[in-house]
C-alpha cells in the first residue's frame, strides 16, 4: 500500500459518509448505519494497509495522525446519531472528516518506514489511538457548543417586570389584575407592594407568575427574579443538547486521562521520567484543566449553559495547540523532544 492509492479509498468514503448523512436527515436509520459503517471500513482498509507497508503504525507523522482523526470522526458521529438520534452530527463530522482529507491530498507527509529510537515503544500506537478517538470525541463536543451559541442564544424572550408592564397594549404575557397595575411601583418586592391582598402576596414573588417563582425565598426583587426566569427559561430550550455535549466530554476527558497515562509510561522507558514538562506536555496539562474546569462549572452552574460553552471553545483551542500548534512555538522548535 502507498499513498498515491490513498485517494481511490479516500473518495468512496467520503461518498458514504456523505450518503450516510443524507439518508439520517432523511430518517432512514438502516441505511444511516450501511452507508456510514461501509465508509468508516473502506477507510479503514487503507490504514491497515499502510501499516503493514509501513510496517509500523501510521502515527509518526502529521499527515498519519490526520488519518487517525479523520477516521474516528464518522465514529464519534454515528455513535452521537446511534444514541441520541440527533440528524445534523453526521454531516458535521462528515465535513470536518472532509476537510482533513483534502489536507492530505493536498500536502501529504513523507512516509517513511524508519522510526527514531523513542517511536519503537509498544506505548506509541495505543498513546495516539486513544489521542486521536478523545480528540474526535472532543471535536464533537466543541460542535455541539459552537451549534448552540450560534443558532440557540435567544431562543426566547424573557417575562416582564413591572417597570416594562405599564402600557403594555393587546395581550399580557401574564395576568396582572388592574387593580394590581395602579398600585404597583417600580423597585419594589411584591410583598412591598401596597394594596395587595394577603393570599396574592403569598402566591407571587418577583415576577408576579407564581409558577415560575415557586421556591424562592420572600424578598426577592423584581430584577432578581426575573434573573432567575431567564435562565430557567434558557435551559429548557438546550437541556438535551447540553446532555449530549456533557456526555461526550466525559468519554472524551476519560479516553484524554488514558492517553496521558500511556504517554508518561512511554517517557519513563524512552526518556528516563514520567513528565518533563516539555512544551507537549505543558499544552497537555493546560488542554486536560480546560476539560476538568468545564466538568466543574457544569455541577456548579448548570443552567448557565452559554459559559459552559465558552468553556469548551476555549478548550478545544488549547487542545489543537497541544496537537499541531506547538510544532510553530519558538519555544518547541530544537528542545521539544515531541517534534519531529
Amino acid at each position: 500500500m502507498t499513498w498515491s492509492l490513498f485517494i481511490w479509498f479516500a473518495l468512496p468514503a467520503l461518498l458514504m459518509w456523505i450518503l450516510g448523512a443524507v439518508f439520517a436527515w432523511k430518517g432512514r436509520s438502516r441505511l444511516t448505519w450501511i452507508f456510514t459503517l461501509t465508509g468508516i471500513a473502506v477507510f479503514f482498509a487503507f490504514i491497515l494497509g499502510m501499516w503493514i507497508s509501513l510496517e509500523r503504525p501510521p502515527l509518526r507523522t502529521m499527515g498519519e495522525t490526520r488519518l487517525w482523526y479523520a477516521f474516528f470522526l464518522p465514529v464519534a458521529g454515528i455513535i452521537v446519531y446511534s444514541r441520541w438520534r440527533y440528524k445534523w452530527i453526521l454531516s458535521f463530522s462528515t465535513l470536518l472528516a472532509a476537510v482533513f482529507i483534502l489536507i492530505n491530498l493536498l500536502k501529504p507527509e513523507i512516509h517513511s518506514k524508519t522510526l527514531m529510537p523513542a517511536l519503537q515503544s509498544p506505548w506509541f500506537a495505543p498513546h495516539v489511538i486513544v489521542y486521536m478517538f478523545a480528540y474526535a470525541l472532543l471535536g464533537a463536543a466543541t460542535v455541539m457548543a459552537l451549534y448552540l451559541l450560534i443558532f440557540k442564544r435567544f431562543p426566547f424572550k424573557p417575562r416582564m417586570t413591572v417597570e416594562e408592564r405599564p402600557g403594555m397594549t393587546g395581550k399580557e404575557r401574564f395576568p396582572v389584575k388592574p387593580e394590581m397595575m395602579e398600585n404597583e411601583q417600580p423597585g419594589m418586592t411584591v410583598e412591598e407592594q401596597p394594596g395587595m391582598m394577603e393570599n396574592e402576596q403569598q402566591g407571587m414573588t418577583g415576577t408576579g407568575t407564581p409558577e415560575v417563582n415557586e421556591g424562592l425565598p420572600a424578598g426577592t426583587s423584581m430584577q432578581e427574579a426575573r434573573q432567575i426566569d431567564t435562565e430557567k427559561e434558557s435551559y429548557k430550550y438546550v437541556r438535551r443538547e447540553m446532555n449530549i455535549t456533557d456526555n461526550l466530554v466525559y468519554v472524551g476527558l476519560a479516553f484524554l486521562t488514558f492517553g496521558m497515562l500511556f504517554g508518561a509510561l512511554w517517557a519513563k522507558v524512552a526518556w528516563g521520567d514520567y513528565w518533563s514538562w516539555d512544551p507537549k506536555e505543558t499544552w497537555a496539562a493546560a488542554t486536560w484543566l480546560c476539560y476538568l474546569v468545564y466538568m466543574h462549572f457544569r455541577k456548579a452552574r448548570p443552567r448557565d449553559w452559554q459559559m459552559a460553552c465558552t468553556i469548551l471553545l476555549i478548550a478545544f483551542v488549547c487542545l489543537q495547540m497541544c496537537w499541531w500548534g506547538i510544532n510553530y512555538l519558538p519555544s518547541a522548535k530544537g528542545s521539544s523532544v515531541h517534534t519531529y
